[in-house]
């Protein structure tokens, strides 16, 4: 209802109106160790496109179509690019009032139960005697520890808080995979972020010359992109190549991005082959020549490499792949050239001078700063997810069934989420143990972790959570920003 039809007819107006009633709400607090938008906000330097279409990245009451109006004179793109994207997010959180409950640069090291701080003799009161909690804790259900970075990290200023609820939305992207056993992996030119290989783009910098500054509410406090701290890759066609693994769509982001600057790329991407059939196809066939011409693209290259396709190679000069090949060794040769050994399918070994390594093959997700039984509420046991005895690292992966209709012009990805989580209820995206031994307190999930990995479902998440509390706290089951169908 918010967007109806969005896949199929696209521009169709939403049957809800959204009132604000703050005298109705829960206090409450947001907290993220970046900056407001949380991996958007990485983005905020990006030339890259956005995969859904802008109208997809609506927040409710403040649209990005209202939020483009407001700061520029030019014609919005249907896919917009992401460092507009992100500073949407950012300048929402004013436009709407909503700024005062997120707290940026705050990293969460412990969510535990009261019971548990308790136990330790952790009272924010100082009035705890026997492990029994006094009358104000009571009321409580976890205590949040972390810090707060004021000016760099050296500034850490520890924290503590109380919390009826805690609500889980950290996503699924939190550190980035590697390839483990390989050596020299963490050498100072290898990279597993795209942030640090796609540079900003220079046409950002200016972009306050296309505001509209009498449409931009005096009232809010909004931000527009500044140019990275990180210099520039250095690169050029004259470079060595660089070498790209992963075959997802960072990784076509990264390739996209460097041949868009006449740096050559070397390419190494699994590929479903004679020898390898259990590998998967890439996300990238899903994409549409029409709505996603550069992905397409680069497909196409990949598959002629894949297919064994001859003069692939002259075909696509300043882009070679290397289908299902593995690195085996990454280091500086003793004239400071950056060297990677690799091993091709056929098990051929050989090297090569690159100009840098870009390591995108996923996200791993890192929810270590549960503890105790907040930890076993939500999280499955080693047992149920076969993890080996050291591992308190819960991983979440995207497993890309991608399909795209043919009655429609956008992209449809069907993604399937291996979780490590307990049972999440679909309705009020509660953790829900099996057994129970007590009554717990309140711990959800929200968003990625529950398979809503795009922007578009983020209300569903909010609403359930809402109408849970709603219920647990016995006040009006009416939604405290009151949602009207139309």
């Amino acid at each position: 209802m918010f967007h109806p039809n969005t896949d199929a007819d696209p521009g169709q107006l939403s049957r809800f109106s959204w009132r604000s009633e703050p005298w109705k709400g829960y206090s409450h607090a947001v907290l993220g160790k970046g900056e407001i938008g949380g991996a958007w906000a990485e983005m905020k330097n990006s030339d890259e496109r956005t995969v859904s279409y802008a109208e997809n990245m609506d927040l409710p009451k403040f649209t990005y179509a209202d939020w483009w109006s407001a700061t520029h004179i030019t014609t919005p793109s249907d896919r917009p690019f992401r460092s507009d994207v992100a500073h949407y997010y950012q300048d929402y959180v004013h436009a709407v009032g909503i700024a005062d409950a997120f707290h940026p640069h705050t990293e969460v090291t412990h969510v535990i139960t009261m019971e548990e701080a308790l136990a330790a003799g952790w009272c924010a009161c100082g009035d705890v005697k026997d492990g029994k909690q006094c009358e104000m804790c009571a009321k409580f259900g976890y205590v949040v520890c972390g810090y707060v970075t004021q000016g760099g990290k050296a500034a850490r200023v520890p924290f503590s808080m109380r919390a009826k609820a805690v609500v889980l939305a950290t996503g699924i992207f939190e550190r980035p995979k590697w390839l483990g056993g390989v050596v020299g992996e963490d050498a100072d030119f290898v990279s597993h972020e795209l942030k640090d290989i796609v540079s900003y783009n220079p046409a950002c910098d200016d972009v306050t010359n296309s505001r509209q500054d009498s449409l931009v509410p005096s009232t809010a406090n909004w931000t527009y992109p500044t140019p990275p701290a990180s210099p520039r890759l250095s690169l050029s066609a004259a470079s060595d190549p660089y070498l790209i693994v992963g075959s997802g769509l960072s990784a076509a982001d990264a390739i996209i991005h460097l041949r868009a600057q006449g740096v050559p790329v070397l390419h190494i991407f699994h590929h479903p082959t004679s020898r390898n059939p259990h590998y998967s196809t890439s996300p990238l066939a899903a994409c549409s020549r029409s709505v996603y011409p550069e992905y397409a693209a680069l497909y196409r290259r990949m598959k002629r490499y894949a297919t064994g396709m001859s003069r692939a190679k002259e075909d696509d000069s300043g882009y070679e792949g290397l289908v299902n090949a593995r690195v085996v060794e990454l280091k500086r040769a003793k004239d400071g050239r950056k060297m990677v050994t690799m091993q091709d399918e056929e098990g051929r070994v050989f090297s090569q001078a690159v100009g840098g390594v870009g390591i995108l093959i996923g996200r791993k997700i890192d929810m270590g700063f549960l503890k105790g039984q907040a930890q076993e509420q939500i999280l499955a046991s080693r047992e149920e997810t076969n993890e080996e005895e050291n591992n308190d690292v819960r991983m979440a992966e995207l497993v890309h069934n991608s399909t795209i209709s043919p009655s429609s012009r956008r992209l449809s990805l069907d993604f399937t989420i291996s979780s490590p989580l307990r049972k999440v209820d679909p309705y009020s995206f509660r953790a829900v143990r099996p057994v129970k031994q007590r009554k717990e307190p309140r711990l959800y999930a929200i968003g990625a972790l529950t398979g809503d990995t795009f922007v578009r479902f983020v209300l569903g998440g909010g609403l359930g959570v809402l109408w849970d509390l709603e219920r647990w706290l016995g006040k009006s089951r009416k939604s405290r920003t009151r949602v009207v169908a139309e």
